[in-house]
């Protein structure tokens, strides 16, 4: 269960992260028009914004403004990018394109530099074109473009799309050069997916009762497999994109978002192998309980405005179910909190089998119910696959096969 909810979350952000890349995130703006439009609001602040155009048999390509990194992975001689011989503009903006021939000849025109000019002039923080869509990503002031400024912005778009056109390049672009650029944007997807699984797999982890108990091996473990699949992964992206200009923007990606997510997905990853291939028959422990705690949990209002209330029981008889019942009345006379929302949480204690102290653990209601302190629990204990001891609260005091 947990693997597949991790899958999706994977599967989600990849979907999502392409759908923005490859412009399939646009909506159409009308039904007669060829305008496309995409707007995010949070909280009622507008995070995002991209303007976009339909198009035919356009040229594919991504203009950015240059930075550090474009320059010194041309520096190392792994990356390429086209040069229209105005030093200016070379230095201004960074091209990524499958058609680097057919968008140097394009460039050479005044006309067109010029509206790319225009364009980023306007608050673009970088300009899409793919085959159907053209597009630009605002950003700053310009996410609150009033209706005058996004008509310049689309007129520069129809400018740049129809100079950019494949009836205006000498030569049909060579389909085989897609795949490239397909390639580059699906790498960025993934990366994307695994740093969203690595922020956000530890989630479905709660939903299941699986604890191992050497929980710092488990990290350590994790993320050195996850980094070592960074480093061959970094290999492959070298393997793949060296000498194109695509490279600079999947290697910058990987660098900020892939390393990370090669990181926390490997703990997660060395975590399900390690339980889930596991086939010996655990070792039945049994240990007496040192002590039993009911937490009563009380809550009033939502989100950041809530409040929020805890109250710790120790002992068979605090915490025994008519004591719990009379606490929860108690409290709801006395606090307005309590009185809202309010439920208990249970904790056992027992003798670690390991040696001195204790493990503690969160149990059913049934079985909290049925030991008192003193009284032996059985844990099954499973030895990994890894070699990492794990248990699943849910066998606890159960007799095994």
């Amino acid at each position: 269960m947990v693997i597949l909810l991790q899958l999706c979350i994977f599967a989600g952000f990849v979907i999502w992260r392409g759908r923005s890349l490859f412009g399939w995130h646009l909506s159409r703006v009308g039904w007669e028009s060829d305008e496309l439009g995409y707007t995010l609001d949070v909280r009622g602040k507008r995070v995002a914004r991209h303007v976009g155009l339909l198009r035919r048999g356009g040229i594919p390509f991504v203009i950015r403004p240059e930075q550090w990194y474009h320059r010194e992975i041309k520096a190392l001689g792994i990356c390429g990018e086209i040069s229209i011989g105005d030093s200016a503009f070379d230095q201004r903006y960074f091209i990524t394109t499958d058609f680097p021939g057919h968008l140097e000849q394009l460039l050479a025109s005044r006309d067109l530099q010029q509206a790319v000019h225009d364009l980023f002039g306007l608050g673009v923080a970088s300009l899409h074109a793919t085959r159907r869509r053209i597009w630009c990503v605002l950003e700053g002031a310009s996410l609150q473009q009033g209706e005058g400024d996004v008509a310049r912005t689309l007129e520069l778009l129809r400018r740049i799309s129809d100079a950019t056109s494949e009836a205006q390049s000498r030569g049909a672009a060579s389909p085989v050069s897609r795949q490239r650029r397909v390639a580059a944007l699906s790498f960025i997807a993934v990366q994307a997916g695994l740093l969203t699984l690595g922020l956000l797999g530890f989630l479905p982890t709660y939903l299941d009762t699986i604890h191992t108990l050497d929980s710092q091996t488990l990290v350590m473990t994790g993320l050195a497999a996850g980094l070592l699949a960074a480093i061959l992964w970094f290999f492959l992206i070298l393997g793949v994109f060296r000498g194109s200009s695509w490279i600079s923007w999947v290697l910058a990606d990987f660098v900020l978002c892939g390393l990370l997510g090669f990181a926390l997905t490997g703990i997660s990853v060395v975590r399900d192998v390690n339980v889930h291939l596991t086939s010996a028959a655990p070792t039945v422990y049994r240990q007496p309980v040192v002590t039993k705690i009911c937490t009563l949990q009380c809550k009033k209002g939502r989100r950041r405005s809530a409040q929020h209330r805890t109250f710790d029981f120790h002992g068979d008889t605090a915490c025994a179910p008519e004591a719990r019942q009379a606490t929860i009345a108690l409290k709801s006379q006395q606090d307005t909190v309590c009185a809202a929302q309010s439920w208990f949480e249970f904790t056992l204690l027992v003798r670690n089998w390991q040696g001195e102290g204790t493990y503690a653990f969160t149990p059913g209601p049934d079985l909290f119910d049925s030991v008192r302190t003193g009284s032996e629990v059985s844990l099954p204990v499973r030895h990994g696959a890894l070699r990492l001891d794990w248990l699943d609260w849910n066998e606890i005091g159960k007799a095994m096969p």
